[in-house]
């Protein structure tokens, strides 16, 4: 993918598709009502936020560096240095 805007100009399915399929996993948390599953795709950190009552994606987005959720994250796993 040639950068995040064009990623998020795809319709929701293929974004879904291509952060599964070329992104790496790295971990979940809960969040409220979220299951967040945190990708590394594409030099950036993304999260993608399932309802977990009913398994609906409801948003991807990039994890910016300064977002107070990085540190569940990393409560978690150890993150390479250039996120923490």
């Amino acid at each position: 993918m040639k950068s995040w805007q064009a990623f998020t100009q795809l319709p929701m399915e293929s974004r879904i598709q291509t952060l599964y399929e070329r992104g790496e996993f790295i971990v979940s948390i809960r969040y409220y009502q979220f299951k967040v599953n945190l990708f590394e795709f594409d030099g950036s950190l993304v999260e993608v936020f399932v309802y977990h009552k009913d398994s609906t994606i409801c948003k991807i987005s990039r994890l910016e560096e300064d977002n107070k959720r990085l540190s569940f994250y990393c409560d978690q796993i150890q993150l390479p240095n250039i996120y923490a």
